[in-house]
C-alpha cells in the first residue's frame, strides 16, 4: 500500500490518518521466516510539518511467534510500533544517502506503508527471544530440556585448551571455606 504525500504538503495544517492491516504475514529474521500475528490495525498519522516536510507517526503492536533461541519452546513476542518521524521532501535520495538518512520506504513522494513497517518491525524486535529470563536452554549433549532439571550429562569443557583453567576453577570450590 502507497500512500501520495502531496497534497500534505499544499496545506500544512492538513492530515491523513488511517487504520491498516498490514499484508506481512512474517518477518524474515535470521535466515527464517518466522510468523506475524497482527492482533490489531496499525494507525498511520501524516501531517503537513510546513514546506516540503511530512511528520510520519505510527502506533500497533503485531505479534511475532518466535521460539526461543535456548529451548526452542514457543516464545510469542509483542513488538511495539510506536514512532515517529518528519521526512525532507525535498531531498533527493543521494543527499539521503550522503547524510546516512536511508528511507527506503519513499519513493518521491510517496510512502510505501509495508516496507516502512518493515523496516521498524527489524529495528524494534529483540535480538533474542527467550521464553523466560532464566531459560536454562537445552543439553549440548542429549538434547534434554533442562528445565525440567539436570539431565545427568557430564559437561566437559568444550574447548580442551580451558580444561586448566577449569580445574583451578574447580578446585577453588572445593576448598573449605574458613
Amino acid at each position: 500500500m502507497r500512500i501520495l504525500l502531496l497534497e500534505l504538503l499544499e496545506d500544512p495544517g492538513k492530515s491523513l490518518e488511517m487504520r491498516v492491516r498490514p499484508d506481512l504475514p512474517s518477518l524474515r529474521k535470521e535466515g527464517a521466516d518466522v510468523p506475524l500475528l497482527w492482533e490489531e490495525d496499525v494507525r498511520i498519522t501524516a501531517r503537513g510539518a510546513g514546506g516540503k516536510k511530512v511528520s510520519l507517526s505510527i502506533e500497533g503492536a503485531p505479534v511475532l511467534q518466535a521460539s526461543c533461541d535456548r529451548c526452542l519452546r514457543p516464545a510469542p513476542v509483542r513488538i511495539p510500533l510506536d514512532e515517529t518521524e518528519e521526512v525532507d521532501l525535498s531531498r533527493t535520495e543521494e543527499e539521503r544517502l550522503a547524510d546516512l538518512d536511508e528511507t527506503p520506504y519513499l519513493h518521491g513522494a510517496e510512502l510505501d506503508v509495508e516496507e516502512w513497517i518493515t523496516v521498524l518491525l527489524h529495528l524494534n524486535a529483540p535480538m533474542k527471544v527467550l521464553c523466560r529470563e532464566d531459560c536454562r536452554g537445552i543439553c549440548p549433549i542429549c538434547g534434554a530440556d533442562l528445565a525440567d532439571g539436570p539431565c545427568g550429562c557430564e559437561m566437559a569443557p568444550r574447548d580442551p585448551r580451558m580444561a586448566a583453567a577449569l580445574d583451578v576453577f574447580t578446585a577453588a570450590q572445593e576448598k573449605p571455606q574458613n
